[in-house]
């Protein structure tokens, strides 16, 4: 047995090994169709850590590296995916090993963030835990009906499939780069990122203008709309459902959007028939101080900030939070167990991912956190057109 990078495999070398071991869950098409951003870059190989037996390949694993941009802030992260092992090598311990590995060459890289989506249990071992935050809901046909008064041809508003290298993707490209949380994202690879998880992109008009783009999914008679951005409110979040369900011939649309862009978005809040704020991902924080200090300017972007300051313990590290209308500031020190203040709260790991970036985030508190209660969960999130 023997570990090693990916350098001096080709991407379709990955791309078969994945099929082969995923089978029928990456039909049709298998991850070329499932992720066409995969052969867009060059560099990817370089990123997978690979077991092999006597010269063949026998499991796998991507660390991808990605930028997370959070308003002023970048957060450097790594996105671990296409973790597979072959039939005939499992029970021996390579997933556990290229996790290891992974972890260990994150920590010494100074990585803030892991991300990845797969069974629980499975990754809690390497410190992943279900959180972020996502505002899920469902539209469907009997909600249009009741809130519609006009069709939306009538308007001016359409929508039509977007052409890659065409002016409107351009448009589309643009208008991403200008929200304030989101990976940061090549231009020359963002309409096969589109793509990603069989969706299908679209530009929307108003007049013949560009006024914004999603990306859909489309399963049975159902669509997954995984991303929406819009120029401005001119174009309603009720005409675009009306035109893709139109368009895609679904019966209803599905939505996974991060807080920040629905906490303004009151119009998707009141049409839907169901919603729920769900975990965006499985999280692995190594650098809790730059994570909090990233979101925290999301208080003062939505909320009329609360101020105070509070202070909690994660295992041997305390953290001073101070949040004034000018100014969100995180300290952190690293103290001894037998310093520890006994009226200042203390966290394990796992319970300050929960406390500060879950939806069982009031769950986890106590009466020593009132102060916290005030400012978190802060809404970590990943477009899953972003993770692979």
């Amino acid at each position: 047995m023997e570990y090693k990078t990916g350098i001096g495999y080709p991407i379709e070398k990955f791309i078969e090994f994945g099929n082969e071991v995923f089978g029928d869950e990456v039909l049709p098409g298998g991850f070329e169709c499932l992720l066409p951003k995969l052969k867009k870059d060059t560099d990817l190989p370089k990123h997978f850590r690979v077991i092999e037996e006597e010269g063949e390949l026998k499991a796998m694993l991507l660390s991808l590296p990605l930028t997370l941009k959070v308003y002023d802030q970048m957060l450097s992260i790594r996105y671990i995916g296409l973790v597979a092992v072959h039939e005939s090598s499992r029970g021996r311990g390579y997933m556990t090993s290229l996790m290891e590995q992974a972890i260990k060459e994150m920590k010494e890289e100074k990585t803030m963030l892991s991300i990845l989506g797969g069974q629980r249990q499975r990754y809690e071992y390497f410190g992943y835990e279900p959180a972020g935050l996502e505002f899920h809901c469902v539209v469907n046909k009997a909600n249009l009906k009741h809130n519609m008064l006009s069709k939306p041809m009538d308007s001016g508003i359409t929508i039509d499939l977007l052409r890659k290298d065409s002016a409107e993707a351009k448009q589309a490209y643009s208008l991403f780069t200008s929200i304030p949380i989101r990976a940061l994202r090549r231009e020359d690879s963002f309409y096969e990122i589109l793509q990603s998880w069989r969706c299908i992109p679209y530009v929307i008009y108003k007049d013949g203008a560009f006024k914004g783009y999603l990306s859909i999914s489309i399963e049975g008679n159902t669509g997954r709309i995984r991303e929406l951005y819009r120029k401005d409110d001119s174009v309603s979040i009720t005409d675009i459902c009306f035109l893709c369900m139109e368009s895609c011939k679904v019966e209803k649309l599905e939505f996974a959007l991060p807080l920040p862009e629905i906490k303004k978005d009151k119009e998707l809040q009141n049409l839907c028939e169901i919603y729920e704020i769900a975990c965006n991902h499985s999280f692995c924080v190594f650098d809790f101080e730059a994570v909090i200090k990233a979101y925290l300017p999301f208080l003062s972007q939505t909320n009329k900030v609360l101020e105070g300051e509070a202070k909690f313990y994660i295992e041997d590290e305390l953290y001073t939070i101070s949040v004034s209308e000018v100014c969100q500031e995180v300290r952190r020190e690293s103290v001894h167990k037998d310093t520890k203040l006994k009226n200042v709260p203390s966290y394990t790991y796992n319970e300050a991912v929960k406390l500060l970036f879950s939806p069982l985030s009031s769950l986890q508190r106590d009466e020593n956190t009132e102060e916290l209660r005030k400012w978190f969960p802060l809404p970590l999130y990943l477009s899953i057109l972003d993770a692979c």
